[in-house]
């Protein structure tokens, strides 16, 4: 059985790998140009490249939660 903040580990990658989901989503949306034209008219290449570093830092953000989940079993 998991302790409390062990736990809240485990849901915060979960949540966490949601958001990993709907932001993947979000992204190939754009770059199939399925998304209405007011917001593919809004974004600015700057703000396409933050959102993808955003991503590329969430998913690491998720490895290393992974990683310690992994060690509660040890």
């Amino acid at each position: 059985m998991l302790q409390d903040w062990q736990q809240r580990v485990v849901e915060e990658k979960k949540e966490l790998d949601e958001k990993i989901q709907r932001l993947n989503e979000f992204l190939q949306k754009f770059d199939d140009g399925l998304l209405p034209d007011a917001v593919l008219e809004s974004m600015e290449a700057r703000d396409l490249g933050l959102l993808e570093a955003q991503l590329c830092a969430m998913e690491e953000y998720s490895e290393y939660l992974k990683c310690r989940i992994e060690r509660f079993n040890k």
